[in-house]
């Protein structure tokens, strides 16, 4: 009886944390397993969890050239009160010095993750960072949000 053959895989997401603070050689080695377990095809889309703030310009064309594609920026507010409140250590400058980096790498696949329903969040607050990250993107919007 033959075995069915796999599927190709439409996405692998390196999440759940900040994957990103993990040595580059220990990403290479889980992604180059991945690669050879599961077909993969060159629209596949691999993404890799980042903070604002932690990373640079050699860090971003390392993770390039390992095959991420996408980046999910873990952006979860653009106020800086709001960010220390919830014990986040990058600021609204990291976010647009990350944002800068993505696009000078040409890493223009990516998403802006942002926390809804935070204590002490207003409505109107959650409102005017829905519509920064449209700002912040010179109004175009992120790919993903």
């Amino acid at each position: 009886k033959s075995q069915p053959q796999p599927s190709v895989l439409n996405s692998i997401y390196f999440g759940g944390g900040t994957p990103s603070l993990a040595p580059l050689e220990t990403l290479q080695t889980i992604l180059s397993a991945v690669l050879t377990q599961f077909p993969c095809s060159p629209e596949t889309e691999i993404t890799l969890e980042m903070d604002p703030g932690s990373f640079n310009l050699e860090y971003l064309h390392s993770v390039k050239r390992m095959g991420f594609n996408r980046v999910s920026l873990g952006v979860q507010s653009f106020n800086d009160t709001i960010l220390a409140h919830i014990g986040r250590t990058h600021r609204y400058q990291d976010i647009v010095d990350s944002l800068s980096m993505l696009r000078e790498v040409g890493l223009d696949n990516y998403s802006l993750d942002l926390i809804s329903g935070l204590p002490g969040v207003s409505k109107d607050a959650w409102a005017d960072t829905l519509k920064h990250a449209l700002v912040i993107t010179d109004g175009k919007g992120p790919p993903h949000l």
